[in-house]
């Protein structure tokens, strides 16, 4: 693995961890609003993914690289797809919210979140997203029959906890590629 792609790695692990912790956030925040210790274990698992993801961001990064066609292809694609993944929330939620059914809001952020990893596997090349975007919209389907509807909280847990498992996963394998490289 190249020092681009540990780097990449590491910079999809950051938005995990920060993602994840927000939708796991989101759930003590619904289910137990008061449990501030809950909250700051929260706030700390996210801080030392982000923090371990950063260090190996740094260390991998190739400062003098220049940037090449396929990089400005890749970086132009990945726009895209990021912006077509927030016009689909926010046009799935007016939908859904002006056809009087929010409370399906939250499964359907967390379809679409898991949607617009299918074609960033493509795009990096990198096949754990295909498994954590196939997750993800799985659970968005499963979630609402498993608990208490679709706003129950447990839909921000599951989400937040399979972005972090993301997270680990792309950390882990960066790592594993340092420690076989040394």
């Amino acid at each position: 693995m190249s020092n681009a792609q540990r780097a990449g790695r590491a910079i999809g692990a950051m938005f995990f961890s920060v993602f994840g912790s927000l939708w796991n956030l989101s759930w003590v925040w619904q289910r137990y609003p008061e449990n501030w210790i809950l909250m700051m274990a929260i706030v700390a698992v996210g801080a030392g993914i982000l923090t371990v993801a950063i260090c190996i961001a740094k260390e991998n990064s190739v400062a003098a690289e220049s940037e090449t066609t396929d990089s400005k292809r890749i970086r132009r694609q990945f726009n895209l797809i990021n912006v077509g993944q927030w016009l689909a929330i926010f046009v799935v939620a007016n939908v859904l919210i002006n056809t009087g059914k929010s409370d399906w809001v939250v499964m359907a952020v967390i379809f679409i979140v898991g949607l617009h990893f299918i074609p960033l596997a493509r795009l990096f090349r990198y096949a754990p997203h295909y498994l954590l975007g196939t997750l993800l919209m799985i659970w968005a389907v499963c979630y609402p029959w498993l608990a208490d509807g679709p706003s129950d909280p447990i839909g921000c847990l599951g989400t937040g906890l399979l972005l972090w498992g993301g997270a680990f996963c792309a950390l882990r394998k960066t790592t594993a590629a340092l420690q076989v490289s040394l």
